[in-house]
């Protein structure tokens, strides 16, 4: 058994940064919490990615509209296939 020991008063600026490094890993914990949940749900995650690639990538974005253009000019249907 171990008893707590306490030395005299906690300066101000000792007991500040305490509170700040308690107050960061807390954060950070729940930071963590929340990225593994996020990584959990793979279809959000994908969707994620994908909209943030959307979003980003000039390249992409210019020649996605080219073939939804080209697919509103001229729709072609095929059979489903098994």
């Amino acid at each position: 058994f171990v008893a707590a020991v306490r030395f005299g008063r906690v300066p101000k600026r000792e007991k500040a940064r305490i509170l700040a490094a308690m107050q960061q890993s807390s954060s950070s914990r729940a930071h963590e919490q929340a990225a593994a949940a996020e990584l959990d749900d793979a279809p959000r995650l994908l969707a994620r990615v994908v909209r943030a690639h959307l979003d980003t990538c000039e390249f992409t974005r210019d020649r996605v509209a080219a073939m939804r253009a080209r697919a509103r000019d001229c729709p072609t249907y095929s059979q489903p296939t098994l």
